[in-house]
């Protein structure tokens, strides 16, 4: 059983390997894909109400259940923690990959209803929820966690699985939680405590994001589009204008500057997702404030 995990003796992480890992999970989403068309095929051409309706109830409970909603966010929390302390430690023991098994199978069994029934309800319903939904990052998680026992980087095997993907789940689940155990979210106390749980849970999910792209570094397949960064005096140029708002000579303002080195600088993925995450949690931040000062004016206006 030892020599499914690599234990303190994991290889590094790098996009060689984490193809291996995409491939797994690219392979359980197409297998989803592929099934879940047949399945709409044969909703649209056979008399499936039955099974439809009798789907329906099961998602239904799963979204109410507060058994299945708890165990749901009691792993997928155990996940997210486990990957903090793997990338930490750069290791990997049985008992955590047995936890992540574990997780990953729970979060399968929890997405078949779902897969069912929207592919029950048809095709354009059924490819919807397979792009739109929770398919493509539980897909990749699954996948990724079933590769590590076979997957080598170097010649070991190693600790990395992007199970931050499990973050989603906490996001979902808390909404569900909330109706549950119908919180009244027009308190404002209530949604503060949401906004902030909310916002932890994204924080969280982008940081990873970042810190796993930034780890895999460059892809080879942008490696010959790369540009080294610019000199330190230039660097610090750029941030004086995006500090100062200042204008360069063709009237740009400061932040296409900033982002004109971003784009001159070396090409990666943990870039980009850097300047994403941090417009992301700028919107965010104000989403929250607005909906913070509406409910406060709203109940000084009553």
């Amino acid at each position: 059983m030892a020599a499914l995990v690599c234990g303190n003796d994991c290889a590094g992480i790098a996009w060689d390997f984490e193809v291996q890992q995409l491939t797994f999970g690219g392979g359980c989403w197409g297998g989803f894909f592929a099934l879940g068309l047949a399945l709409s095929i044969t909703a649209a051409t056979s008399n499936v109400d039955s099974w439809r309706m009798h789907l329906e109830l099961t998602c239904l409970r799963l979204n109410t259940s507060k058994f299945f909603l708890v165990l749901d966010f009691a792993l997928a929390s155990i996940q997210c923690i486990h990957f903090c302390v793997r990338t930490y430690t750069a290791s990997l023991s049985m008992v955590g990959f047995v936890l992540e098994a574990i997780s990953a199978l729970f979060c399968l069994c929890l997405m078949l209803p779902y897969w069912g029934f929207a592919h029950c309800e048809g095709i354009v319903s059924g490819v919807a929820w397979m792009f739109m939904d929770r398919a493509i990052p539980d897909a990749l998680m699954i996948g990724a966690i079933a590769s590590l026992p076979v997957t080598e980087h170097e010649g070991k095997k190693t600790w990395f699985a992007p199970s931050w993907l499990a973050a989603f789940h906490l996001l979902r689940t808390w909404g569900k939680l909330l109706r549950a155990y119908k919180i009244n979210m027009e308190i404002f106390r209530n949604q503060i405590i949401d906004a902030i749980v909310s916002t932890a849970f994204k924080v969280y999910l982008l940081a990873m994001a970042m810190l796993s792209f930034e780890n895999l570094g460059e892809p080879a397949i942008f490696q010959s589009f790369s540009q080294e960064l610019g000199t330190g005096a230039e660097l610090r140029g750029y941030c004086g204008l995006w500090r100062h708002g200042a204008r360069d000579q063709s009237g740009c303002p400061g932040v296409r500057a900033v982002m004109d080195w971003a784009i001159r600088g070396k090409f990666c993925v943990g870039r980009i997702s850097t300047i994403f995450a941090i417009y992301f949690g700028l919107a965010w931040l104000a989403t929250v404030a607005y909906r913070s000062l509406q409910v406060c004016f709203g109940d000084l206006m009553d």
